[in-house]
């Protein structure tokens, strides 16, 4: 398997599961914040799903129509063939490898800004800011991230119509920066919240929040960082020097392993929320019990 495609097929159902059995969790005890961030998660899985069918589409238009040897796509995946970068430079591929899965480009995007939008509406509130300051931040993460897939879409435009390869890869940069901005902000925010609530509260449980919510903040930093087109030179010229591409693989396998560790994380510290909840409950419906018998037997008394 690919290692992009390997890494993607990873990372897609974790975040999903995650996802799923926080939400579980929150519609079972109502808790409508983890309701809300699961739907964030969702939509952060399900853009490597999009971006692992983009990656199909590519894998095969290449090997197929334009007789590429698996080896090399293999390769050249990690550091060229990426989705959430956009458009790759007909330096390295023919356009039409990857011209047909220019919407699913703009899908993953689109679900990638939807769940940071999200997150940043939850670590605001975790902060102590009320609802309408939550929705502020979600509308500014989402027009950094909406100006982020339009100039993406721009650099595909250039490309293919005006074949101007030097507008399109400052574009693609451009709008890379802004939907990884969009990302790394949401989750600076809710790590900041959850760990303000554990300086309050000084629960566990939060403090697993923060962790997690770091982890995942640094795994999408890494990430975002290699769909630049700097990155993508870095792993020409090491496929060129070495007939490898060791260090594009290397940081695609730390950014997946910190963001499923940050997911991971995040589904305990839900666990844990809830089984302390339900605990405090049952010890204080013990203490109203017992209070309640011993005013009985001083009424009897």
């Amino acid at each position: 398997m690919l290692p992009s495609t390997l890494i993607f097929t990873v990372v897609s159902p974790i975040l999903i599961m995650t996802a799923i059995v926080i939400m579980a969790i929150g519609l079972m005890y109502r808790i409508k914040e983890q309701i809300i961030g699961s739907i964030g998660y969702l939509f952060l899985g399900l853009s490597f799903v999009t971006g692992l069918l983009a990656l199909n589409k590519i894998d095969e238009t290449l090997i197929i129509e334009y007789g590429w040897k698996y080896q090399y796509v293999k390769l050249l995946e990690a550091g060229i063939i990426n989705p959430f970068k956009g458009p790759i430079s007909p330096s390295y591929v023919q356009i039409g490898s990857w011209s047909n899965a220019v919407g699913l480009f703009t899908l993953t995007s689109i679900f990638l800004v939807l769940g940071a939008a999200i997150l940043s509406y939850i670590g605001v509130l975790m902060i102590g800011f009320d609802s309408k300051k939550a929705v502020v931040a979600s509308v500014i993460v989402i027009i950094i991230g909406g100006a982020g897939i339009y100039y993406l879409n721009k650099a595909v435009n250039v490309l293919v119509f005006n074949e101007d390869i030097v507008s399109s890869l400052a574009y693609r940069d451009l709008g890379s920066v802004l939907r990884g901005a969009s990302i790394i902000i949401a989750f600076a925010i809710i790590t900041i919240g959850a760990g303000s609530i554990y300086l309050e509260t000084k629960t566990r449980d939060y403090l697993l929040y923060a962790v997690s919510s770091l982890f995942g903040g640094i795994g999408w930093s890494i990430f975002s960082a290699s769909w630049t087109t700097h990155f993508e030179k870095l792993s020409i010229f090491q496929f060129i020097s070495t007939g490898q591409v060791t260090t594009p693989v290397t940081l695609y396998i730390v950014a997946a392993f910190f963001i499923v560790i940050g997911s991971i994380g995040l589904l305990l510290a839900s666990i844990i929320e809830i089984v302390a909840s339900t605990m405090a409950g049952v010890e204080g419906e013990e203490v109203l019990e017992a209070t309640e018998l011993e005013e009985v037997e001083i009424e009897e008394a």
